[in-house]
C-alpha cells in the first residue's frame, strides 16, 4: 500500500511539474499516465495515451533537436519513462506518442490484441499455458514445428479476421441503416396500394398493378405455402 502511494505521489509530482510550462499550442489531451494497481509490481507496458506528447517534451528537454530523450535528461521518474517509453527501447522519440490509428505501435498493440482474443478462450483476460498451446497445436502444419511463414500467419492472421469481420458488420449496419431511411410507412386503409409489377406465372410477360387502374377490380392475396 505504501508503495502504492508513493508511486502516485511520484506521479502527481511529475504532473505538477510540467503542468507550470503548458502552453497554448500544445493543450492537454484526455488520457493520464495509468498506475498499477497495489499490489502489483510495475511492468513494463503500453500504458494509455499521456496528456503531454512529444512536441511538449522536445521543446524543453530535447535542445539539440536529436529526435530521442534519453533517461537522463527525462524530468520524471525512471517507472514514469518506462511506461512513456512504449516500444521499450530505452528512449523517448516521436513514434512512442504518435497514437494515429495508422501509427506503428497502434497497429502492433492491435495485432496483439486480435491475437490475444483469439487465444483468451474463457475470456478471462489472461492466457494460461493450456490456451497458448493450444494455439500452436493448432498453427502447426507438418512435423509439430513452425517455420517464419507460419508464425506471421499466427501472429498477423487474427487482426486481419477482426478487420474483416468490421467490415461486413459496418456493411450490415449500413444496409439496414438504407432499409430503414427507405421503408415506406404501410399503407392505411383506404389508402392506394403502392404500385410494382411481376413476372406472370409462365415467367413469360411483367404484369404492372397500376396498369388495372380504372379497367377492372383487382384483388390481391398475399400467402405463404409451405
Amino acid at each position: 500500500m505504501m508503495r502504492f502511494s508513493f508511486l502516485m505521489l511520484t506521479i502527481a509530482t511529475f504532473l505538477t511539474l510540467i503542468c507550470r510550462d503548458v502552453t497554448a499550442d500544445d493543450p492537454p489531451k484526455a488520457a493520464v499516465v495509468a498506475a498499477e494497481p497495489a499490489g502489483h509490481p510495475l511492468t513494463l507496458v503500453r500504458t494509455g495515451e499521456s496528456r503531454f506528447g512529444w512536441k511538449w517534451l522536445a521543446a524543453r528537454y530535447d535542445k539539440e533537436a536529436t529526435g530521442k530523450l534519453l533517461p537522463d535528461r527525462f524530468p520524471g521518474t525512471a517507472e514514469i519513462f518506462a511506461r512513456l517509453d512504449r516500444n521499450w527501447d530505452g528512449k523517448l522519440t516521436p513514434q512512442d506518442f504518435d497514437w494515429s490509428e495508422s501509427g506503428t505501435l497502434n497497429l502492433q498493440k492491435e495485432t496483439a490484441f486480435a491475437l490475444f482474443k483469439s487465444a483468451d478462450k474463457n475470456s478471462d483476460g489472461r492466457l494460461t499455458a493450456d490456451e497458448w498451446q493450444a494455439v500452436f497445436a493448432k498453427a502447426v502444419k507438418d512435423g509439430g514445428s513452425l517455420n517464419d511463414f507460419e508464425l506471421e500467419q499466427l501472429i498477423f492472421l487474427p487482426a486481419v479476421k477482426k478487420a474483416e469481420r468490421q467490415t461486413r458488420s459496418k456493411g450490415v449496419e449500413s444496409f439496414l441503416e438504407r432499409q430503414r431511411k427507405e421503408s415506406r410507412k404501410a399503407p392505411e386503409l383506404g389508402d392506394l396500394a403502392p404500385d410494382f409489377s411481376l413476372r406472370s406465372p409462365d415467367g413469360q410477360a411483367s404484369v404492372q398493378l397500376s396498369s388495372f387502374q380504372g379497367k377492372r377490380p383487382v384483388v390481391l392475396i398475399f400467402g405463404s405455402f409451405t
